[in-house]
């Protein structure tokens, strides 16, 4: 099946004749010019016709691209691959002028080789880059040059350098790979975050505070009533806290949980409620004004909690978060009694609540986020404190310990020489201030990691300070053995009896250090401790010896 124009093959036959493609001879038609060809040229000549042919091919492909001049003789294709189709066209690229002139006795830069170029020109080989004169094997390495002689590893031709241009080339000592800068792209997506989160924690601050001036406005038209209050007060319908436990007391069996279920059947208007001093009709009151700062969502068409997903049943029971009106359970997860601040504009809860009200967890986290940030800075963790305290004795150690260091060299020198016991008395009261810092800096490491983890990031934290407070021990405490000894002829047994005492804290302490590398597996930590511990028993028995 064919489709438009039809072709006719008459219209491409020549009418004028045709010419032979070996020898040029006029032919007028096609099939003159194939018993032209099968008369006149036999197998022998088409062979010869096409090795010519094949031969003018190979010329063309040879051809550089970038200069005018053909070669005269064919590549050897089995030679080494040159990045250049001439050393012409290299030259003619990256600049010369800062080429190292030719003496006739120069010999290679390179500070190991000693070999004369320049003889003959035989292993002679100028760096591209730097100029300088190197034979051929010190200039065996390439990197990409532009017209200038730089580095341009995107655009420039590779040119023989020395190893130190090659070396000291840019991205030559990275160890990063390729990075991509997304910090601009981190900081814009986090400036729109951070401005939702702003505006979302201000506009639950303003549904806090009407809140607070309805269960306000509400309880001071029943003041008049003082039973009434004081009945509100003993039942716990109200929980006036200023700490911020009462945001996360839970209590599911509240007043404010109750009006979910007793509102559906009945209302402020209802004949059997009293409007002056029932309890019941005050929460009511109570959800009228909640239902006018926030639209509550139809509890008939939630089956189960937006947040755990479990079924509501008549135990599991459906509570309005009066923040945003979603339909949740009464577990402290999901939702909490929170107290009712009638301004929030401040950063702490110094002010009486005038009321609680319950919300969802997410309003609760964002309406109360200023709040809590202020708290907690104000009140850290446990961790926090103790590792502060560990940071100021690791400080005290650092301080002490070159002071400690140059006694010992001190003490080391004079050993041919006259001691004299004012120095090593020196010696001696720092090394006890610093087995001090010591004990007490392994006292707080242990408090750290006897503290309760409450997530699997604290747990990891306090591992990690452990290990890290270990090996600093380890690292530091082994240098205060090098303490010398001075031996006098009648030694005091006082002083005997305190340097004795050092010695046992000193294998407490080091007993203590095999156990924990032990139970960690750090088998050569093992070995230099128990090593060490050998040479301290050693000295507690020529001191028990002396002694006795």
């Amino acid at each position: 099946m064919t489709t438009g124009h039809q072709y006719n093959y008459q219209d491409y036959v020549p009418t004028e004749g045709v010419f032979c493609p070996i020898c040029q001879a006029p032919c007028v038609s096609l099939q003159d010019l194939n018993n032209h060809l099968d008369r006149e040229h036999s197998e022998e000549d088409s062979k010869g016709a096409l090795l010519s042919w094949l031969r003018n091919a190979q010329k063309k492909v040879s051809t550089s691209l970038t200069t005018k001049s053909v070669p005269k003789q064919w590549v050897d294709l089995s030679s080494n691959p040159s990045f250049f189709v001439s050393d012409q066209q290299q030259s003619e690229y990256v600049t010369q002028d800062h080429w190292q002139r030719e003496t006739g006795n120069d010999k290679c830069q390179m500070p190991e080789c000693t070999k004369i170029v320049g003889k003959s020109g035989a292993g002679k080989q100028h760096c591209r880059k730097c100029g300088k004169l190197f034979c051929a094997f010190h200039t065996q390495y390439e990197i990409r040059l532009n017209r200038q002689a730089q580095h341009d590893p995107e655009n420039g031709v590779w040119c023989k350098v020395c190893m130190g241009c090659y070396v000291s080339r840019k991205g030559y000592m990275d160890h990063g790979g390729v990075t991509r800068d997304k910090t601009s792209i981190l900081l814009s997506k986090r400036v729109k975050i951070i401005d939702k989160v702003h505006l979302e924690s201000n506009r639950l601050e303003k549904r806090l505070e009407k809140l607070a001036r309805i269960h306000l406005s509400t309880d001071s038209k029943n003041s008049h009533n003082g039973h009434f209050v004081n009945d509100r007060f003993n039942n716990g319908l109200l929980s006036p806290s200023s700490s911020v436990q009462s945001i996360s007391l839970d209590r599911s069996d509240s007043a404010s949980s109750r009006d979910s279920s007793l509102g559906s059947i009945l209302s402020p208007k209802s004949s059997f409620v009293s409007s002056n001093n029932s309890i019941l009709s005050m929460k009511l009151k109570y959800r009228d004004g909640e239902q006018s700062v926030t639209k509550w969502e139809d509890d008939k068409l939630v089956k189960k909690c937006p947040y755990c997903e479990s079924t509501f049943t008549l135990i599991n029971r459906k509570h309005h978060c009066r923040l945003c009106g979603k339909v949740v359970c009464g577990n402290i997860r999901c939702s909490k009694m929170i107290p009712l601040y009638v301004d929030m504009s401040s950063d702490t809860f110094d002010t009486e609540p005038v009321g609680d009200t319950r919300a969802c967890c997410h309003c609760v986290r964002y309406a109360f986020r200023r709040k809590l940030l202020n708290e907690q800075s104000q009140n850290p963790s446990v961790i926090f404190r103790l590792y502060n305290q560990l940071a100021i004795t690791r400080k005290n150690i650092e301080n002490q310990l070159p002071k400690f260091h140059q006694l010992i060299l001190a003490l080391e020198k004079e050993k041919a020489l006259n001691r004299t016991s004012e120095s090593f008395l020196r010696a001696s009261q720092i090394r006890k201030s610093l087995l001090d810092n010591f004990a007490l800096y392994d006292t707080l490491v242990k408090s750290i990691k006897a503290l309760p983890a409450r997530s699997p990031c604290m747990k990891r934290l306090q591992t990690n300070i452990c290990a890290a407070s270990n090996i600093y021990l380890q690292q530091n405490m082994l240098p205060l053995q090098m303490l010398p000894r001075i031996l006098k002829e009648k030694p005091e047994r006082k002083q005997l009896k305190q340097q004795l005492e050092t010695y046992l804290e000193q294998t407490r302490l080091v007993e203590g250090f095999i156990r924990d590398a032990e139970r960690e597996g750090k088998y050569d930590d093992v070995k230099t401790l128990k090593a060490s511990l050998e040479e301290l028993h050693g000295e507690i028995e020529n001191l028990r010896a002396k002694l006795d």
